[in-house]
């Protein structure tokens, strides 16, 4: 599972997904330190996780099971996509 943003609404929605039994987080976030914060807390509570880049995400993409958009990219008055649509699929 691809996590966008590592902030506030990417933190409570990772401890969701964690309580629903993700297996593993792919964490994408230009801040690499929260990044690394989120992955952090997240290992506390027994949530496999890893931070990656851009690119990493744009390679994964088609291996993971879903796409969670937690950065504000996308929503309204902050148009586009954090990522590059062309590699999504009908399982995301």
């Amino acid at each position: 599972m691809l996590l966008i943003g590592a902030g506030g609404v990417g933190r409570t929605v990772a401890c969701a997904l964690g309580e629903l039994a993700v297996s593993h987080l792919y964490i994408l976030e230009r801040d690499t330190t929260r990044a690394q914060n989120l992955s952090r807390d997240l290992s506390t509570m027994g949530i496999n996780t890893t931070c990656i880049t851009q690119a990493q995400a744009q390679q994964g993409l088609p291996n993971w099971q879903g796409v969670v958009n937690c950065s504000p990219i996308g929503h309204i008055n902050h148009p586009g996509c954090p990522i590059d649509t062309s590699g999504l699929g009908n399982q995301h």
